[in-house]
């Protein structure tokens, strides 16, 4: 019998009809999610050359989109809410598209610079309303902060520290547009010190103030 280690930051499919067996570390154990899937797509997909049941693990990495809407998945399943088979079904798609992207482009070898910044930049959308030690951040990659910074920035075309800001703005717009939080509670849900600085640094960036943004928001939608 063929024995495999699979290692983090890889996917495996199982094919209908290829028998198999997989177990997690005895030392470690693990949590189990799967998905079934079944229809015309999943037909195409399976004869598809880069798409192998005799090669069924894929090393995409610490691929930060995959790994949103698989979490948005499992989220969808849990709860239940209206429409929520729909919504899951429009999620598998999405996910088998990201794995069928990965397994055409699965000879391009990251380099070490986008290899730490995709997982930075996961552990960043992670802790989106935290306060991010950057420093320690870089160092739990092995590198030091200049080092990370440099290449976050080259990879991602800003700064880590921009890009927790940018990403904090953005959440903060959407609960203006989707709810009626008050703009303290989605100051102080957005990781921001304090509601003042929120409203200095939203009107900066976004050129209205949070106040201002709800009300166009709310005059596009009727």
């Amino acid at each position: 019998m063929l024995q495999t280690p699979v290692a983090g930051g890889t996917a495996f499919l199982l094919f209908p009809n290829v028998w198999h067996r997989y177990q997690p570390q005895a030392e470690s154990g693990w949590e189990e999610f799967w998905v079934g899937f079944k229809g015309h797509y999943a037909e195409y997909l399976m004869r598809q050359d880069c798409l192998d049941p005799h090669r069924p693990l894929m090393h995409i990495g610490f691929h930060t989109e995959l790994l949103h809407v698989f979490t948005q998945l499992v989220q969808t399943l849990r709860q239940e809410k209206m429409a929520y088979q729909q919504i899951a079904t429009c999620q598998v798609v999405q996910l088998l598209g990201l794995i069928y992207a990965s397994a055409l482009m699965k000879n391009e070898v990251p380099s070490r610079q986008e290899q730490v910044s995709h997982q930075a930049r996961y552990e960043i959308q992670k802790k989106w309303a935290e306060d991010i030690d950057f420093e320690k951040l870089a160092h739990s990659f092995g590198v030091s902060y200049i080092w990370f910074r440099k290449a976050f920035k080259a990879v991602m075309g800003v700064p880590p520290g921009q890009y927790h800001l940018n990403l904090k703005l953005e959440k903060a717009s959407q609960l203006l547009r989707e709810t009626t939080l008050a703009i303290s509670e989605i100051s102080y849900a957005s990781g921001f010190e304090s509601t003042g600085y929120f409203s200095r640094i939203f009107k900066s960036k976004l050129h209205a103030t949070p106040r201002a943004h709800r009300a166009q928001a709310a005059r596009r939608a009727t």
